[in-house]
């Protein structure tokens, strides 16, 4: 049995825990702000950071979501966010990045079997999963 630390961690908002996957902008709450006018979502996709090397990747892409409306893949790495290195980026600083009023689009610069290209995706509301299936 290895002894070794991942080399992955799971940072979600008020709490720091080691994990496996960096779990971001996908479980974020939605937020009602000023007279409930404007919502809070994000791109809708589950990232990965290694905490090795910083780079920041997509482990899954939820259907009916931005980031799949988009064409994001699960392996694509992010290299930026709207023009701003990702692999510098706390986790707080990438669900910051992410976030935004639901309608609003931000810039991904996305690296997919070595070549490197822009994708935009529009930020949208976060929904629950669906439950389980009935026993």
């Amino acid at each position: 049995m290895s002894t070794r630390k991942s080399n992955w961690i799971l940072l979600s908002r008020g709490r720091n825990r080691v994990h496996p996957w960096l779990f971001l902008s996908f479980c974020a709450a939605l937020l009602a702000t000023g007279c409930g006018t404007t919502w809070t979502g994000s791109i809708g996709a589950i990232l990965a950071k290694n905490n090795e090397n910083g780079r920041v990747f997509v482990r899954d892409v939820p259907p009916d979501m931005g980031a799949a409306r988009a064409g994001l893949l699960v392996d694509d790495e992010i290299t930026a966010i709207d023009g701003k290195p990702a692999k510098g980026m706390s986790g707080d600083d990438l669900h910051q990045a992410l976030s935004g009023q639901v309608g609003t689009r931000v810039r991904l610069q996305i690296v997919r079997e070595g070549m490197t290209k822009e994708v935009v995706v529009e930020r949208g509301p976060l929904v629950a999963p669906p439950p389980p299936p009935a026993r």
